[in-house]
């Protein structure tokens, strides 16, 4: 996890320097599990979410309910970004603490992202 983390943190850096050009029409994306990036993301997310909610003395746990869906064509490394920060604002927004659901639905020819529900702890 921790060189998965790195080599996103180096993605990130070099967008950052690539931010003022448009992406090339050519670019090619890769068919992406997008149930592992959300398994991941919670992953390496939970040191820091789960530090906060302890340091307010709260209870915050995230519930995924992934069903099988077709690969999606993107870049790992941002939609794993992606996931992190709807993570880190789904906490922000539970200063009482609660429960994170994340859920991802096949439908017919297309995939879905269902947003995160809060319920009280």
């Amino acid at each position: 996890m921790t060189n998965t983390a790195a080599q996103d943190g180096a993605n990130v850096v070099r967008r950052l320097r690539e931010f003022y050009r448009k992406r090339r029409e050519t670019e090619v994306f890769a068919p992406v599990n997008f149930n592992a990036l959300v398994q991941q993301a919670v992953s390496l997310t939970e040191p820091k979410w789960k530090g906060q909610a302890q340091a307010n003395a709260v209870t915050i746990a995230i519930q995924t309910d992934l069903q099988e869906i077709r690969a999606v064509a993107g870049n790992e490394a941002d939609l794993r970004e992606i996931l992190s920060n709807l993570i880190f604002n789904a906490v922000d927004a539970m200063p009482a603490g609660g429960t994170i659901t994340l859920r991802t639905r096949g439908e017919t020819s297309k995939w879905s992202w269902r947003s995160m529900t809060r319920e009280p702890a």
